[in-house]
């Protein structure tokens, strides 16, 4: 089990980042595995790639929120930070009319703060590229 953990850690890291520099995508591993190590803010890696597929699954949204915070794309409060968002964007997207309209479309505030996270990790992964292809891995 710790190696598929590992191996869906390191695709996260490495499918997220498509146009994120090494130091990014690395941060993106401790982040993923800080998140899923806390009892509190574990999720499921078959929900968690269905999610990014599209597919509507629920109980994401603590890992979500985990996640964005400690990314930086949420405030401690729940609320989105734009300015952070943009920055992030700003090392995949480099057209300055597709970066704003990026920013406009991920930096929404939800009816929570899971749902904000959901939406803007979602929205990030959208165009910073795919993040979760773990079963695209034989093992």
């Amino acid at each position: 089990m710790k190696g598929l953990v590992f191996i869906v850690c390191v695709t996260i890291s490495v499918t997220l980042a498509s146009g994120l520099t090494e130091e990014q995508k690395e941060k993106v591993k401790i982040v993923h595995k800080e998140c899923q190590d806390d009892p509190a803010t574990h999720a499921d890696e078959n929900k968690l790639s269905d999610s990014y597929k599209g597919v509507e699954v629920t109980g994401l949204g603590a890992h979500f929120l985990c996640m964005s915070k400690k990314l930086g794309m949420q405030k401690d409060n729940g609320n989105v930070d734009r300015e952070a968002i943009k920055r992030k964007l700003s090392d995949v997207i480099t057209v300055p009319e597709k970066l704003q309209e990026a920013v406009d479309k991920c930096a929404v505030q939800k009816a929570t703060p899971e749902d904000t996270a959901e939406h803007v990790l979602k929205c990030f992964h959208d165009y910073a590229g795919h993040v979760l292809h773990a079963h695209d891995h034989h093992h």
